[in-house]
């Protein structure tokens, strides 16, 4: 374990005789540190570095947006600066404010945020109307493809562009199979 060979498939064997600089000078991804190059840095108060990039607070009925951030993180790994607020029968308008306001200030890495949310003209998005602006952006319809597009490309896109991108994986996810497979447009 101590200075013998890691153990097969743990991606750390090509890095642990090599400095942490020297890693963040690398090109290879090793498990516990991301290459810093190309990407801003701000420090939260507890004196940690975070990098630069785009926050995402999901807002959906019920738990359906905490089900999407798993189900994306299933399939690229972790994703950061990401938060989910669940609206409920019972929630009430300024619960729901204060709980988005909360989620907005936790994933703000200083690009902007994004907030997806269900449907255009349900509650989520309607409280969620609120908060757009020159630094946070609202994209309606909620389905998996969109969050995975946002995690592939929240550090290296802007916040106009991404929602953008994020809109378009969204609609190109959504087809009728029968008439995809016939070659129908």
């Amino acid at each position: 374990m101590h200075g013998g060979e890691a153990p097969v498939g743990s991606g750390f064997a090509r890095h642990s005789r090599v400095s942490p600089n020297e890693r963040l000078r690398s090109n290879r991804k090793a498990p516990g540190y991301r290459v810093a190059e190309n990407h801003f840095s701000c420090t939260t108060g507890r004196g940690e570095r975070r990098r630069s990039m785009v926050g995402l607070v999901v807002i959906c009925h019920g738990d359906m947006g905490t089900e999407l951030v798993k189900a994306a993180e299933m399939i690229v790994g972790n994703v950061e600066a990401v938060e989910s607020v669940s609206v409920r029968p019972d929630s009430a308008p300024e619960t729901l404010k204060d709980e988005i306001q909360r989620a907005l200030k936790k994933v703000d890495r200083k690009k902007g945020v994004m907030m997806i949310t269900d449907m255009f003209g349900g509650t989520p998005s309607n409280i969620a109307l609120a908060f757009l602006g020159e630094n946070v952006e609202v994209v309606t319809g909620a389905n998996l493809s969109m969050l995975i597009k946002f995690a592939n490309h929240q550090d290296d896109k802007p916040l106009t562009e991404l929602a953008a991108l994020v809109q378009e994986a969204g609609q190109k996810s959504i087809v009728i199979a029968s008439q995809m497979l016939k070659g129908a447009p």
